[in-house]
């Protein structure tokens, strides 16, 4: 089959699926199943308070995921079991394009690729386009974000991004692998701010982590701080405290464990390389 007879053919199978209702691959069909998953009356109701929850996130530095967003909805009536329902709409906008996929974080899957380039000049420019220094090697303590549930990915991503630190989900109980991983690096000093429920389940979880780091690595020098431990989340999911107030507390928090004047020489030093680069 020559390239123009299989362009004539895809075309055909394409129009095909867009014109039967359970085609493969339609969006018509594509909507219809993420719909179906919705509801229409579900759909109807919250389709566009989660498009604005999700298109102001993305601008704010969050990216949302259903778990997220269905805890910033409990107050308007619906139900933890709903998260599919949300998982639905959010399906259906995208296609929709009401909102990019971009915008949005999936918490378990993602596209492990390797980075490359066209040329040396592609390189040169990239990397004076994303060149940082590591902030943390001339601080007192590096610092990791934790949290329980991959659902909060989106938020403390925010934080991270700020402070160039490692942020790491638990995911519920924590696989000795990454328990590993995580002890070999608090090869120095290390603060660990853990991100967790406040439930029974929540309240064990953390320690036995920490029980376990410091088991696996005895010599580290780790602190490790559990966020919002004041008595305001009591009972409460991690996910219920408005994220303007987890991000900006904890930006107060990370601005006042670093050593401020080694922080500014970093970024000047950074600087300096990132002109030397363009230059180049």
């Amino acid at each position: 089959m020559c390239d123009t007879d299989f362009e004539e053919t895809r075309v055909e199978l394409n129009k095909l699926y867009e014109d039967t209702e359970l085609g493969t691959f339609g969006m018509k069909s594509l909507i219809a199943r993420s719909m179906k998953q919705a509801t229409r009356k579900f759909f109807d109701t919250y389709a566009d308070h989660i498009e604005t929850m999700v298109r102001d996130g993305y601008r704010d530095g969050i990216r949302h995921n259903p778990r997220l967003i269905m805890y910033k909805m409990l107050h308007l009536g619906i139900e933890k079991q709903d998260v599919k329902k949300i998982q639905g709409v959010v399906n259906v906008l995208r296609y929709q394009g009401r909102i990019e996929n971009h915008w949005t974080i999936d918490t378990t899957r993602s596209i492990s690729s390797w980075q490359t380039y066209q040329s040396k000049e592609e390189a040169l420019k990239r990397l004076a386009e994303t060149f940082r220094l590591n902030p943390w090697t001339t601080q007192p303590r590096q610092i990791m974000l934790m949290c329980e549930a991959s659902g909060y990915l989106g938020v403390m991503e925010k934080i991270a991004r700020k402070f160039l630190c490692p942020y790491v989900p638990a995911k519920g109980d924590m696989s000795v692998q990454l328990k590993m991983e995580i002890a070999e690096y608090c090869y120095a000093p290390t603060t660990i701010l853990y991100y967790g429920d406040f439930d029974k389940k929540g309240m064990e979880i953390p320690a036995t982590i920490e029980a376990d780091i410091r088991a696996i690595n005895p010599n580290a020098d780790l602190n490790f701080i559990r966020m919002f431990d004041d008595g305001r989340m009591a009972g409460k999911q991690m996910e219920e405290l408005p994220t303007t107030i987890a991000v900006s507390e904890s930006i107060t928090l990370i601005e006042s464990l670093v050593d401020t004047n080694a922080w500014k020489d970093t970024l000047v030093s950074e600087q300096k390389i990132i002109k030397e680069l363009v230059d180049i």
